[in-house]
């Protein structure tokens, strides 16, 4: 219940966070089972706008970012577990979590979330988040660079992350990044550089009929309108989009 969650999270955060700041060492525990009742817990807690209120208050952002493998965010499981309560964090809508039933399908033999499912979730909650305009606003420069970097990778070289994602993933981060673009000074290259493979992943793979096709089209747009902001309305790029999006009849204001 709703008075329940609030009775939990005030004991929680009693003591200047101390409880949080176990809970969220649990990410981190050598029993992947602990780690994700851990995580489980703490999303619950982050439902309601009083929980996350009360996370911030105990810098459970702080915490998180520690826990974070920056260089390499996505190849282990705590990194990623503490990645998808970041994102948990500042969303303002109340979520029915997905986490659980994701969980759950893409569980191995022992019950626990295996890496690919954990950053499936990561992009679906990426995408809710970026669907929040009120949200994206609230969040610190150095937590929206923690998503970027995520869905970047700068340390890697160019468009190599790009190909390895599945392509749900890779199409879902093309909308996530241009939600994004307003915070796209300090990693330009590499956002313009994912905005390019998206469209030509477009021109290859348009007429797939599969389930696919939709998501196709909704990544290749939010790309062409992306590259347009991040490169400030260059009259190069504002000239490529154009001559690609005309065709499509999905020319928007800002082109």
């Amino acid at each position: 219940t709703k008075l329940g969650g609030e009775i939990s999270t005030i004991e929680i955060t009693r003591m200047a966070g101390r409880g949080v700041e176990c809970v969220v060492q649990g990410l981190k525990h050598n029993d992947r089972k602990v780690a994700s009742i851990c995580l489980r817990f703490m999303i619950q807690l982050t439902n309601s706008q009083f929980g996350r209120n009360a996370m911030l208050n105990c810098r459970l952002e702080e915490m998180l970012i520690t826990l974070i493998d920056h260089d390499h965010p996505d190849e282990s499981c705590h990194s990623i577990m503490a990645f998808i309560l970041l994102i948990y964090l500042y969303s303002n809508r109340h979520i029915e979590s997905r986490y659980q039933s994701q969980y759950v399908a893409g569980a191995n033999k022992h019950g626990c979330a295996t890496l690919g499912a954990l950053r499936s979730e990561s992009y679906e909650a990426l995408l809710f988040l970026a669907e929040d305009s009120t949200a994206l606003k609230k969040a610190k420069k150095q937590v929206v660079y923690v998503f970027l970097k995520f869905l970047l990778r700068p340390d890697k070289k160019s468009s190599a992350h790009f190909f390895e994602l599945p392509p749900k993933e890779r199409l879902e981060g093309a909308i996530i990044l241009y939600a994004f673009s307003v915070w796209a000074e300090d990693f330009k290259l590499e956002i313009i550089g994912y905005f390019m493979q998206v469209i030509h992943y477009y021109v290859e793979n348009h007429s797939r009929p599969d389930s696919l096709a939709k998501l196709i089209l909704s990544s290749s747009e939010a790309a062409c309108l992306g590259l347009v902001i991040v490169s400030n309305h260059d009259s190069r790029s504002v000239e490529l989009v154009r001559n690609f999006l005309m065709p499509m009849g999905r020319i928007r204001d800002v082109v």
